[in-house]
């Protein structure tokens, strides 16, 4: 599959859309905001204010933590979702964006089961 250039430029363009969409998108979506643009000056500003927070206090250190195992979560999914969805176009001729949407959409559908799943089963 990687003996063909359009393969391998597919994973690196993929590759990349796959780890930085995921990094600007999380933030987009806590602040449901649907301008790109505005987005992006509200992610350099919480960079900004996160450096800032990280020498005052233990609290704003960890809640640092919980966003940036999140973004890294959504970036994993994102170059995963990139990497099967262009195997299987690869492997059955299929459109290779479809593909990759399609598997993004079954991540979502997973996770969001398996978030309903936990929150049937916590205790009240």
């Amino acid at each position: 599959m990687l003996d063909v250039e359009f393969m391998r430029l597919a994973f690196a363009a993929g590759g990349i859309v796959g780890l930085l969409a995921p990094a600007v998108g999380f933030f987009l979506v806590q602040r449901r905001m649907s301008l790109i643009g505005d987005g992006i000056g509200h992610v350099a500003f919480a960079g900004v204010a996160a450096g800032y927070l990280l020498g005052i206090s233990p609290v704003a250190t960890a809640l640092v933590a919980s966003v940036s195992a999140a973004i890294a979560i959504s970036m994993a999914i994102g170059v995963a979702a990139v990497a099967a969805g262009l195997t299987l176009a690869y492997y059955f001729d299929l459109a290779p964006g479809g593909a990759i949407v399609l598997v993004a959409a079954g991540s979502f559908v997973l996770t969001s089961g398996a978030r309903l799943a936990l929150q049937i089963r916590a205790p009240a």
